[in-house]
């Protein structure tokens, strides 16, 4: 086995990618419809009518999010999708009757909102804000807001105990990243 350079051994093939996630779903149906009809997820194994079924995103290279029926398990984290426009699905959520939560710019350069799926099994949907070669930094800003916090607005900025916290694009030195 190799040594890390902290002395600690680590495994001879390192972990490549991430394969699936598998949520457990109380109504197979309704969730398989849900991925498959609402976020236009290919179904690879099993239906509605089944124990267990496998979806994936269109790209082929996508981890696999696996349904399995059982009691459902929820607030153990969430699932992450990158998605090509953050408005376009929340608003054909909308249209569909559902109720994500507001779209945010997150100072660490994302566009995202969260909601649930049928299992309460919290999904966030993302698209990097981030430009080629730019990262971005945090700045407090001090401001007369007497208020708690409120979500991120459209430009990236947070109230929170009298201060305010600004995305700001930072260009990348050359060769670093």
């Amino acid at each position: 086995m190799a040594e890390h350079h902290s002395g600690t051994r680590s495994l001879i093939s390192a972990i490549e990618k991430i394969a699936g996630v598998t949520f457990r779903v109380v109504n197979m149906a309704e969730s398989v419809r849900f991925y498959k009809d609402v976020l236009a997820m290919e179904l690879l194994y099993g239906g509605e009518s089944t124990r267990f079924s496998s979806l994936r995103a269109r790209d082929a290279q996508s981890a696999i999010l696996n349904l399995e029926w059982g009691e459902a398990v929820t607030h153990w984290g969430r699932l992450i999708f990158y998605v090509t426009d953050v408005d376009a699905l929340w608003n054909h959520l909308k249209d569909r009757g559902f109720d994500p939560e507001i779209r945010r710019d997150a100072a660490w350069g994302e566009r995202y909102f969260r909601i649930s799926d049928p299992d309460g099994h919290e999904l966030s949907f993302v698209r990097p804000r981030q430009r080629l070669g730019e990262k971005y930094r945090c700045k407090r800003e001090p401001t007369r807001a007497s208020g708690g916090l409120s979500r991120y607005t459209a430009d990236s900025r947070e109230r929170h105990s009298g201060s305010v916290i600004t995305a700001h694009p930072v260009h990348a030195a050359p060769g670093r990243s």
